[in-house]
């Protein structure tokens, strides 16, 4: 009998823990996605494009604003925001809030795609390395365009 109700104290515990740890996505509605290739691109870029429309304003925005626009827990939106820092693009301001701090005219969609997330294989040979660089290619020309142009609805279609 001890151990039984010992047995269930602890699958209490471990369930009141696990409800614990899936509430603050469950608050925001956030959902665990895939973890696909590029999928650090697009949500660099989502983040990237509500700094982009806030920044008029000058207040910055908050991580759980950016990382509820964007879909993504908290967590990742600091990960990816810290990065950007790095490379330049953001900046955090008094508060703990988040700005732009490139020019969006400048920023190529295409810089960030490669800063956080689609490339080639490099190690590609033979016609495998053909096809590589082909799509090398054609990705460079869609993603050629600055983050100002994608914010207003300047992207190019691609044909089939």
């Amino acid at each position: 009998m001890l151990f039984r109700s010992l047995y269930l104290s602890w699958l209490v515990t471990l369930f009141g823990a696990a409800v614990t740890a899936v509430l603050p996505d469950w608050r925001h509605g956030v959902s665990a996605a895939p973890n696909v290739p590029g999928q650090e691109f697009t949500d660099a870029l989502s983040i990237l494009v509500r700094l982009m429309q806030g920044r008029d304003g000058g207040n910055g925005e908050a991580v759980a604003m950016l990382a509820r626009h964007a879909r993504v827990d908290v967590a990742h939106a600091e990960m990816l925001l810290e990065r950007m820092r790095g490379a330049g693009w953001v900046q955090r301001i008094v508060g703990g809030r988040w700005i732009i701090a490139c020019d969006p005219a400048r920023l190529r969609i295409s810089d960030v795609c490669r800063a956080l997330g689609y490339r080639m294989a490099s190690n590609a040979h033979g016609s495998v390395a053909t096809v590589a660089a082909a799509l090398e290619g054609a990705h460079d020309r869609v993603l050629s365009m600055s983050l100002e142009e994608f914010v207003g609805g300047q992207v190019p279609q691609c044909k089939p």
